[in-house]
């Protein structure tokens, strides 16, 4: 614990051991000049918070043939080519946010067991600037974007191309073609009835429990927590004997699915589907099949014959609702054969 508390005297770290922040300012300004003309070739997985864009993400990640966002580089990111020009700057912090995941005994998201680390794969909405709750690309916060893109991207292999994921955007594809022209798509996809199950399950346990590695990242969720008055009214109103966080999800996740059906199309040739039963009852085949889309020349294959399906029972309330949710998202499970 002492020294944890030196870290904190001495790089300017809240008090608060629960509570990790990277020195304020924008350090990177100086180096810009080194990012004109690193080349982007973004590649974003797409798909519904808990359709299997985590697992895809890591697997692909493990590969080495992409370039990714950390949890370092979000937490960093207003600081990451200073550290990048200043190694023993960069080691010092890195072995700071880890002494903060072993104080706080963090090893996974807490509401599920997906790992959590300074170096794991994260997702760029934690970067982005952004109102309200949706924590999507917009042309308002494009710039800021495409920054940290070009650092990630230059810190990297420069003959890897950038491997992206945010299910936030997961119905604002449209919106980040048109703003990054050359991006790809890596779109997987999973049953409505699970997905929305999952959905509800994650948010009334992030309100019901503080997540420490949401707190990380996250400062509208890291504000919600401060305030306690906000936070009671959240527990009351996102409450299990309520309707309202049943409603909220199904109708967004209703609303994606038919945004996805509807403008994918659009995407032609510059987009592949997989499902998330397809990823898991065949690991090797379906990876191979997003590398030969993607032009990327690798033996590497998952070190598992096959990835364990999810097959935790619906939320009660989420299973008496199952034929609403199937009926009104009939039309996307057709499409994409889930």
């Amino acid at each position: 614990m002492r020294r944890w508390c030196q870290w904190e005297w001495h790089n300017g770290l809240v008090a608060n051991p629960q509570v990790y922040t990277a020195p304020a300012g924008d350090a990177d300004g100086p180096h810009r000049g080194l990012l004109q003309g690193v080349d982007l070739r973004p590649i974003f997985i797409m798909g519904f918070p808990r359709s299997g864009t985590t697992i895809l993400y890591h697997l692909l990640c493990e590969s080495g043939c992409f370039n990714f966002l950390t949890a370092f580089q979000v937490v960093n990111r207003n600081r990451l080519l200073d550290l990048h020009l200043h190694p023993e700057k960069e080691q010092r912090a890195k072995e700071e946010l880890a002494g903060w995941f072993e104080h706080v005994g963090l090893n996974d998201r807490g509401y599920d067991a997906v790992p959590v680390g300074p170096d794991y794969p994260e997702e760029y909405g934690y970067a982005l600037d952004y109102l309200g709750i949706q924590k999507r690309v917009t042309a308002g916060n494009i710039d800021g974007f495409l920054d940290l893109l070009r650092k990630t991207q230059f810190m990297g292999k420069p003959a890897n191309p950038l491997l992206l994921k945010n299910p936030w955007d997961a119905n604002n594809f449209l919106e980040i073609r048109r703003l990054i022209p050359h991006a790809r798509f890596v779109f997987i996809h999973r049953g409505p009835v699970a997905v929305v199950s999952s959905q509800f399950k994650m948010f009334s346990s992030m309100i019901r429990v503080r997540s420490d590695y949401d707190m990380l990242l996250e400062e509208q969720y890291r504000a919600l927590y401060q305030r306690p008055a906000m936070l009671a009214a959240a527990r009351i109103l996102y409450s299990e004997s309520l309707p309202f966080l049943y409603w909220r999800v199904f109708r967004n996740v209703a609303r994606t699915c038919d945004y996805m059906t509807n403008n994918s199309v659009a995407l032609q040739g510059n987009a592949i589907h997989v499902t998330y039963p397809q990823l898991c009852a065949q690991p090797v085949e379906t990876i191979r099949k997003i590398f030969n889309f993607l032009g990327v020349e690798s033996e590497w294959v998952p070190k598992r014959d096959a990835i364990q399906t999810r097959n935790a029972p619906l939320h009660p309330v989420v299973e008496r609702k199952r034929e609403e949710i199937q009926r009104r998202t009939k039309r996307y499970c057709e499409m994409f054969g889930v």
